[in-house]
């Protein structure tokens, strides 16, 4: 698959247009404005209490958007950029958006220990959706369960699944209340949860017999961890591999991240599997994911 970076402008122009003319004529704040532009593009154009020429303008755009000959990721790619423009609108912080490396490297992860086979994912933290988003697009057979409890990061998730036609179930809850549906992998950024180490083992008994979770964790994990989680999760999981991010990955004085894997098995006298990633450079990043690949076959092993 190779992404057009056009496409990507071209897109994220005529969206970016749309949600502005909604912002000018009726003062629509703009992730308000992204969810009407959707569902105008789904549905059709919604006229009212808008002025002719905004509803001229809009059919204008919307005719440029329906002719585009775009792919699945590059549409992905550009609502990326519409919702950082939403985000920065309302002052609310940018890091509910997964970085796309972070994206690419769980979905490498996911069809390395999923061999192919089709797999169900639930997202504890899904925010706007943009890790499920990465993945669910890059992967095959993939069916994507995700938990928010933001109302406006679920709007804005749902906008996203139906431009992109990918189907998310979202449960607008708290991440640690009960669902019962099974899955092979729970993901997620626990860096976005009060209570992620009890949402971890809440999680364990989503999780498939051998399945898998991935989670993104700050460098202090293991440090602050409450009393008795340790001993709880030994008893149904091990945890299996440490993916070490990038010293620049962060920014200031920030502990730094990792990518903590676990399989959901008791696995006696077994040692963690440990990879620091030194850059996420374009000219090394073949010669990382070679090195992740080799770190799972070990934990396989």
């Amino acid at each position: 698959m190779k992404i057009d970076g056009q496409n990507i402008d071209i897109f994220y122009d005529l969206i970016d247009e749309a949600c502005m003319r909604y912002y000018e004529d009726i003062h629509l704040d703009y992730l308000d404005a992204f969810i009407r532009v959707t569902s105008d593009i789904l549905e059709g154009l919604d006229d009212s209490h808008i002025s002719d020429e905004a509803i001229t303008d809009l059919k204008n755009i919307y005719d440029k958007i329906f002719n585009l000959n775009i792919l699945n990721e590059e549409i992905r790619l550009a609502l990326t950029l519409i919702i950082i423009k939403g985000l920065k609108h309302r002052n609310l912080p940018l890091d509910i958006i997964t970085p796309d490396t972070i994206g690419y490297l769980y979905t490498y992860l996911i069809d390395l220990l999923g061999k192919g086979n089709k797999c169900t994912i639930i997202d504890t933290a899904l925010g706007v959706s943009a890790l499920s988003q990465t993945v669910i697009n890059n992967a095959e057979n993939i069916e994507i369960i995700g938990i928010e409890k933001e109302e406006l990061y679920v709007k804005v998730a749902k906008c996203v699944s139906d431009l992109l036609d990918n189907n998310v179930k979202i449960y607008f809850q708290d991440p640690g209340k009960i669902i019962y549906d099974m899955c092979d992998f729970v993901i997620g950024d626990l860096n976005r949860l009060d209570d992620k180490y009890e949402v971890i083992l809440d999680r364990l008994d989503n999780l498939k017999e051998n399945g898998y979770f991935i989670y993104l964790i700050d460098n202090d994990f293991f440090s602050n961890t409450t009393n008795g989680f340790k001993e709880a999760l030994d008893k149904v999981a091990t945890l299996t591999g440490l993916i070490v991010l990038p010293d620049n990955f962060t920014t200031g004085e920030h502990v730094g991240k990792s990518i903590l894997i676990g399989k959901k098995a008791v696995l006696n006298n077994y040692h963690m599997s440990i990879l620091k990633i030194e850059s996420f450079e374009k000219e090394t990043i073949a010669d990382t994911f070679n090195k992740v690949k080799k770190m799972i076959q070990q934990m396989e092993g």
